[in-house]
């Protein structure tokens, strides 16, 4: 099987959503005065900037579809992202025997044309999986818009207190972190709008291809065998027999070979096994006389013994 893919970048939709955010929800924060930020006055900006933003709906729809021939199924659907005005944002291509087998599309399709292109889609073939899943971002969006041109007031006012106010250099290298950590913190609200906006603007649609696939070929039908004679079955047997005896004796032989260079180091070790039999055997027999010896000079001393004292008693007497 072999697989090919294709990717197309959308940076060019990225920010067409980020320039409506910098502009009506950043001018609604910035005619504020510098004056402490209340809780009402908090409340009143976060009103605002949802009237002004609406609604924040991302978009996704997945589709299996079984067609005919995936090429022509892929071509269609590319022609159905181009007329909508969208595009192929990636594509992969399994091949069998070939020809393509099964493909998965990813489409980026205005957020407005989103069911249109769902429509044309299911046109294709038979719909095996049909999901749509609508994201609703604002409450998210209008916080972190909120947070962001909060953060960007924080910045100017760093900013102008780097520029008119006199300090030491220690005073000055610390306002200046705090205004790269605030940097830091705006570009990432910034990314994130960014990437809101990318997924608002363009509704994404995962489409998989997949080929029918063709009937299994008809195989004619075949006389069974006839059935073997007897003298078929009997050679078969002395044949089988034949082939069992010669395994056998192959096995024999193989063995005989193997246990060949073992026989020389068996027999040293049965006579070393008999050489120190006999000498174990040896010991135990010295030992033995030994004992006998000393119990017979035990005796004898004993009787020499119980000798002298009865003459002992006897010249006593």
């Amino acid at each position: 099987m072999h697989r090919e893919q294709q990717a197309m970048g959308s940076g060019a939709a990225s920010g067409s959503g980020y320039a409506a955010v910098e502009s009506a929800p950043k001018q609604a924060m910035m005619t504020q005065t510098k004056a402490p930020v209340t809780g009402a006055r908090v409340t009143d900006t976060l009103a605002r900037l949802d009237a002004t933003v609406g609604h924040k709906l991302i978009r996704h729809g997945d589709l299996r579809i079984t067609v005919d021939s995936v090429d022509g199924a892929r071509v269609k659907l590319e022609e159905l992202a181009d007329e909508n005005g969208g595009f192929i944002d990636r594509s992969q291509i399994d091949h069998e025997d070939g020809k393509a087998s099964r493909a998965t599309i990813v489409l980026r399709i205005p957020a407005e044309r989103f069911m249109d292109v769902m429509r044309g889609s299911r046109g294709l073939g038979q719909v095996d999986r049909d999901e749509a899943e609508t994201e609703d971002v604002t409450q998210e969006y209008t916080d972190l818009a909120a947070r962001l041109a909060n953060t960007k007031r924080l910045e100017q006012r760093l900013l102008q207190l780097v520029d008119t106010r006199a300090g030491n250099m220690s005073e000055v290298l610390e306002v200046e972190n705090q205004i790269a950590e605030v940097r830091g913190t705006i570009e990432q609200m910034e990314g994130r709008i960014r990437m809101w906006d990318d997924q608002i603007t363009l509704s994404r649609i995962t489409v998989e291809l997949v080929a029918k696939h063709a009937p299994a070929p008809v195989v004619a039908k075949t006389e069974p065998p006839a059935a073997p004679s007897w003298w078929d079955r009997v050679s078969g047997a002395a044949s089988s027999s034949v082939g069992a005896l010669a395994t056998a004796g192959t096995a024999l032989a193989m063995g005989a070979a193997a246990a060949l260079p073992w026989i020389p180091l068996a027999l040293i070790a049965l006579l070393l096994m008999r050489f120190a039999g006999r000498r174990i055997s040896r010991i135990f027999r010295v030992r033995r006389m030994h004992d006998q010896a000393r119990a017979e000079r035990d005796a004898m001393a004993a009787g020499i013994a119980a000798g002298m004292e009865v003459n002992a008693a006897v010249h006593a007497e």
